[in-house]
């Protein structure tokens, strides 16, 4: 990277990383990502940071996107791995998949002891704090954070990069209507509360981003004031992008709504 290029932090909580029986890497599809993020590289170097484990002993911690996906790109798309302690992130991602998941799309959650549910949204916090740690480099100008295992992310770049603009995309929906139960409520305001750290949240459905509006009105007005929701349907405005990047200036002055709002669901 040379002096005043634009550079974006990317973190996800998987990388779309495989390898063969002799360890080969090879492009593995995780989400949208593996689409949306080389049209970005035509104009900003992307290193993009994902969680693995002390299972994964021995393999290497860095992978180019080009040349595992024998794709070529104006700027590098780095991809870097992060190591967690493994019974954490279990914890974490079984939380994620039996009772967020669930719940943001709608659907009934077994209930839940304080104590029990105190203790599995510390691990989201954990792994989301140790990825935020390993995301941090002083020359990017901005971050990307990925969906709903990674909500607890924003907060913890807030406070290691307190300048840095943070954009958060949620690839699921937003429930339309909130459970009686108090352990949802608890979830949801755990959820909205790491997200509103972010500078845009984006949606990618109007109906999601009213409903998450409603919601922080209702349990979490005070956190709304400084947070721009946007809705993202589409994907990398790369026109838009190609016509200011003839511009040295202007492409580092582009607008968190030019640059991070990618759409990563498909």
């Amino acid at each position: 990277m040379t002096e005043g290029e634009l550079k974006i932090g990317v973190l996800s909580r998987r990388a779309p990383i495989g390898h063969t029986a002799d360890l080969t890497a090879t492009l593995e599809h995780v989400g949208g990502l593996t689409r949306v993020l080389p049209a970005l590289a035509e104009f900003a170097n992307i290193d993009w940071t994902a969680l693995t484990t002390q299972s994964q002993v021995g393999l290497p911690r860095y992978y180019s996107f080009s040349e595992i996906s024998n794709q070529v790109h104006q700027h590098d798309i780095n991809i870097f791995l992060a190591e967690v302690d493994s019974q954490e992130l279990d914890l974490s991602d079984w939380f994620c998949a039996h009772y967020i998941w669930p719940l943001l799309h709608g659907l009934p959650i077994p209930e839940l002891a304080d104590a029990e549910l105190s203790h599995r949204l510390n691990t989201v916090r954990s792994t989301s704090q140790a990825l935020a740690a390993e995301s941090i480099d002083v020359d990017n100008h901005g971050y990307l954070v990925n969906d709903f295992q990674l909500s607890q992310v924003p907060v913890a770049l807030r406070e290691l990069e307190p300048s840095k603009q943070i954009s958060f995309f949620l690839h699921t929906p937003w429930p339309k209507s909130i459970p009686s139960s108090n352990i949802s409520t608890k979830i949801l305001e755990f959820l909205a509360s790491g997200m509103l750290a972010a500078d845009v949240i984006q949606f990618q459905t109007q109906k999601d981003l009213r409903a998450f509006e409603e919601f922080v009105i209702t349990h979490l007005p005070l956190e709304l004031e400084d947070v721009k929701l946007e809705v993202n349907p589409v994907s990398v405005n790369v026109q838009q992008l190609n016509l200011q990047s003839l511009n040295t200036e202007d492409l580092l002055n582009l607008r968190e709504d030019e640059i991070s709002y990618v759409h990563i669901a498909r």
